[in-house]
């Protein structure tokens, strides 16, 4: 029998849907001249429903548990939202962003609710707050209207001067903010929380598309509040706010502090940083519910070299004995003893940095299949009947 003829591409005969993509986009832009349809075409997805720009968390584990791939972050376009007890870590991540922006020639925003910002703190980590640099604007309000005003006219306002640069926005917390008729009324007045999560809703659905359309990295913090007459087997904590920030971020991290760091300091011992998991808890960029470790230290921020280290041993990468750290690269050995010694070496050394990374990259990034071969043999994963938290 004889093999039927590949047509050319040029005699493939047309979809009867050909051009129905650009009829709808001519027809949607001429009734909503305000505001601009982004219709996708035959070719593929356009850049804004794509993120091309990252920026760092500080802790590299982190941006590959959230971006999939090597060299990720937060992504530019969308909203991520850091949540959890006091005290885990949510300013200093924002803070590490801030700083990893700055370091990309970007422009870098905080916006404080609390009127609890410690400058030297985050100088400490890396950003530059002077005030004569283009790089850092300072926001200080409770008011959640006003908030969500001057993130839409600081936004139009930044790319009306710079189409291109990277612009980064920490809202620091959310939970601190108050709308403007709870700022006027009386104390105990009921009914508040309800505007305002209503506000919220209406806000986020604005800047949400603002977001996406100018590439944007906006990161909003928020603290978990306890929830009364919780049942035994629910989460005891709640995220306030009503679910609309759950539902527009991309991208939600869950913080909470494992360990406290102590040390010896002029005869009295004092803790210095903390433990801290961080648990992706949704994720549009790559698997969900990934969790990673790293240590916090008060005085630097996070102790990024250490959470390689113990992914080293986890996926058995060069040889670790006790606190002993060793590899070889080229036939000659690096070893430490001390994950801060071993922490310095692969700081100063670049090639050395570059091979140990590939190797946690290809052992911890997930790997999509498009084709008939099973990735995962399903007789081999665990019956366990695992419960599934609340986590928000």
């Amino acid at each position: 029998m004889a093999t039927p003829k590949t047509p050319k591409k040029d005699e493939v005969p047309k979809s009867s849907f050909a051009g129905l993509a650009e009829m709808l986009g001519k027809q949607m832009n001429k009734e909503f001249k305000d505001r601009p349809f982004d219709i996708v075409t035959n070719s593929g997805l356009d850049s804004v429903a794509n993120v091309t720009q990252w920026v760092s968390t500080g802790c590299d584990m982190l941006n590959l548990a959230i971006s999939n791939i090597p060299h990720g972050g937060y992504p530019c376009g969308r909203i991520s939202l850091l949540y959890g007890k006091e005290q885990c870590g949510k300013s200093l991540l924002g803070g590490h962003a801030l700083a990893s922006t700055q370091k990309l020639g970007g422009l870098a925003v905080y916006i404080d609710t609390e009127y609890a910002f410690n400058e030297d703190f985050f100088n400490a980590i890396g950003v530059n707050t002077d005030e004569t640099t283009d790089q850092w604007i300072f926001i200080r309000n409770n008011s959640l209207e006003s908030i969500l005003t001057s993130i839409d006219r600081l936004i139009g306002y930044a790319r009306s001067m710079d189409k291109n640069r990277l612009i980064t926005i920490v809202l620091h917390r959310l939970i601190a903010t108050h709308t403007d008729d709870e700022i006027k009324g009386d104390f105990g007045k009921q009914g508040y929380n309800t505007s305002k999560s209503i506000i919220i809703a209406n806000g986020l659905a604005r800047l949400v598309g603002l977001i996406a359309e100018q590439n944007i990295c906006m990161i909003i913090t928020n603290q978990v509040r306890q929830k009364l007459n919780a049942q035994p087997f629910e989460d005891p904590f709640r995220m306030p706010g009503g679910q609309a920030l759950p539902h527009y971020a991309s991208v939600m991290i869950k913080l909470d502090a494992t360990t406290n760091k102590t040390l010896e300091v002029h005869g009295m011992n004092r803790i210095i940083g903390r433990g801290t998991k961080a648990k992706v808890t949704k994720n549009r960029m790559g698997p969900p519910l990934i969790t990673v470790q790293f240590d916090i230290y008060f005085a630097s921020g996070i102790d990024n070299y250490g959470s390689w280290i113990e992914y080293m041993k986890v996926f058995k990468i060069g040889k670790i004995s006790g606190s002993s750290y060793s590899y070889t690269l080229d036939g000659e050995e690096y070893k430490a003893v001390g994950k801060s010694a071993f922490s310095a070496i692969l700081a100063k050394n670049e090639k050395l940095r570059t091979v140990i990374w590939k190797e946690i990259c290809d052992k911890f990034i997930m790997v999509y299949k498009t084709d008939s071969d099973l990735v995962i043999n399903v007789d081999e994963v665990l019956d366990t009947a695992i419960s599934i938290e609340d986590e928000v």
